[in-house]
C-alpha cells in the first residue's frame, strides 16, 4: 500500500519539475520593419538567449506597426501587456523627463562618445529613473544619428529649411530645434510618414539612414543632407514584474542577451551608413555631405540657456567632455 501512496507524490514532483523548465514565451515589441535596427537587435537577442538557455524561452517578436507607435509600446511594457521592448529615448520624455537630455541637438560627437556616456554613470542614472517608471533597462543600443531629407531642394545651411514642412517625431525638443532652424515642424508617427511624403503633406523629414532605407523613404525623397543633428539610442527594456519573476540565472542570461543585441545594433549602424550612402546615390538620390554644421549649431545657440536650465549646465558639460 505504501508504494501506491508514493507514486502520486512522485508523479506530482516530476510534473512540476518538468513544468519549471518548460519553454516560456516572451513578447518583444518594437517599431522596426524586418531589416531595421530594432529587428536586427531583437533577432540577435533571441539567438543569444537560446544559446545561453536552450529551450527555456521563446521570443515572440512583434515589429513594424503591430503594436502601434512607441508611446503605445511604452504603455504596453509598463502594464505588462508585453514583456520586452526596444524603444528610443524620443518618446519617453512625457513619462521620464530626465531622459529628454539625450534628445538635445548636437550633443554627441559620434557613436563612440554616445556609447561611453550611456554605458557609464550618466546612463546608469537614467536607468534608475526608468526603473521607477516600471521597466528594467537591460542594455543601450543604437538607432544612429538623424539626417534631414527633402523632396524639393537640398539642405546645406539652416536657411535652406525656411518654410519647409518637416516631419518630426512628436517631441518638444525636436519641435524647438526645427523652429529655431526656420522650418515648419509637423509631428507625425512613422507609420504615416511614407504616404505623407508621397502626397506632399510634408516636404521632408529626418531619420537615421538605416531607418530611412528600411522604410523605403528614398522612394519619395530626392535629397539626403548628412546633418547628424540628433542621436538616437535604442533602449532594451523589460517589464519590472516579468524580470523579477525570473531566477537569478535567467535574469543574467536576459541581460547578457540584451547586451549582445545592443552591440549588434551599434555594429549594424557603423557598418551600414557608408553602404547606405552608396546605395542612395546609385538610386539617384543626392546625398549632401557638405552640410555647414557650424551654421546649424550657431542657429541653435539661442536655445542653450533653455537647455542649461532644463538639465543643468554641469550635467551637459559632463556629457560633452566625456572621453
Amino acid at each position: 500500500m505504501a508504494k501506491f501512496r508514493l507514486l502520486p507524490t512522485l508523479a506530482v514532483f516530476v510534473f512540476f519539475a518538468f513544468s519549471a523548465q518548460a519553454s516560456q514565451t516572451l513578447i518583444l515589441g518594437h517599431n522596426s520593419p524586418p531589416d531595421g535596427p530594432h529587428s536586427i537587435g531583437a533577432k540577435i537577442f533571441a539567438a543569444e538567449l537560446e544559446r545561453l538557455l536552450p529551450g527555456r524561452f521563446r521570443i515572440d517578436e512583434k515589429g513594424g506597426v503591430t503594436l502601434g507607435p512607441e508611446p503605445d509600446l511604452w504603455d504596453a511594457i509598463r502594464l505588462g501587456t508585453i514583456d520586452l521592448a526596444l524603444i528610443t529615448s524620443i518618446s519617453l520624455a512625457p513619462q521620464v523627463p530626465e531622459i529628454e537630455i539625450l534628445n538635445l541637438p548636437f550633443l554627441f560627437r559620434d557613436s563612440d562618445h554616445a556609447a561611453k556616456v550611456l554605458d557609464g554613470p550618466i546612463g546608469q542614472s537614467l536607468e534608475a529613473k526608468l526603473g521607477k517608471a516600471g521597466v528594467v533597462v537591460l542594455a543601450w543600443g543604437e538607432l544612429g544619428f538623424r539626417h534631414i531629407t527633402t523632396s524639393g531642394r537640398p539642405v546645406r545651411v539652416p536657411s535652406d529649411l525656411a518654410g519647409l514642412k518637416i516631419r518630426i517625431v512628436p517631441n518638444p525638443i525636436y519641435r524647438q530645434t526645427f523652429l529655431a532652424l526656420g522650418a515648419d515642424p509637423v509631428e507625425m508617427f512613422l507609420p504615416d510618414l511614407y504616404n505623407a511624403l508621397k502626397e506632399g503633406v510634408v516636404d521632408g523629414e529626418e531619420n537615421p539612414l538605416l531607418v530611412f532605407r528600411a522604410n523605403h523613404l528614398d522612394d519619395v525623397q530626392k535629397y539626403v543632407s548628412l546633418t547628424r543633428h540628433f542621436y538616437n539610442p535604442l533602449i532594451f527594456m523589460m517589464n519590472t514584474d516579468a524580470f523579477a519573476a525570473l531566477t537569478g540565472k535567467e535574469q543574467a542570461a536576459i541581460r547578457a542577451a540584451a547586451k549582445a543585441g545592443a552591440a549588434a545594433t551599434r555594429d549594424a549602424v557603423a557598418r551600414y551608413e557608408s553602404r547606405a550612402i552608396a546605395a542612395l546615390r546609385s538610386r539617384g538620390v543626392e546625398v549632401i555631405d557638405t552640410v555647414d554644421r557650424d551654421a546649424f549649431e550657431k542657429a541653435l545657440a539661442p536655445l542653450e540657456p533653455t537647455f542649461d536650465k532644463m538639465f543643468g549646465a554641469e550635467q551637459l558639460q559632463r556629457i560633452r567632455e566625456t572621453r
